[in-house]
């Protein structure tokens, strides 16, 4: 009965040592996802902030090529399903009032000749 016991023993020694290696091992491989998250998402970060800052300067250009007061970029969404129309992208001038609150979210059903236009071209 003793070398039963003792088996017994040795065998949940043994049972708990996988099972804790098992836990560390998942626990590394879940670190790893997450630093490659990390990484992934600052990567994506970097590089639409870069788009961003060359879409700006085009649009700054092409104010100042047409002698514009404001440029803006109008978009619909949500893509798929476009029922609003928001800017997202707005160059001004100096002391003029900005669009972008008065045209955010703005139903497309308050303007359907616009967005006829939008959709021809």
């Amino acid at each position: 009965m003793e070398n039963l016991a003792a088996i017994i023993s040795a065998l949940g020694t043994i049972i708990a040592a996988w099972f804790a290696y098992n836990q560390y091992t998942k626990n590394k491989i879940t670190d790893l996802k997450v630093e490659r998250y990390k990484a992934q998402t600052e990567r994506e970060m970097a590089m639409r902030i870069d788009q961003s800052g060359h879409i700006y300067g085009e649009i700054a250009d092409l104010r100042g090529q047409t002698q514009a007061d404001r440029v803006y970029i109008i978009q619909p969404h949500p893509l798929g399903n476009e029922s609003l129309v928001s800017i997202y992208f707005e160059v001004k001038e100096k002391g003029v009032e900005a669009m972008k609150p008065h045209i955010q979210q703005l139903p497309l059903a308050d303007i359907p000749k616009f967005y006829s236009l939008l959709t021809k071209n």
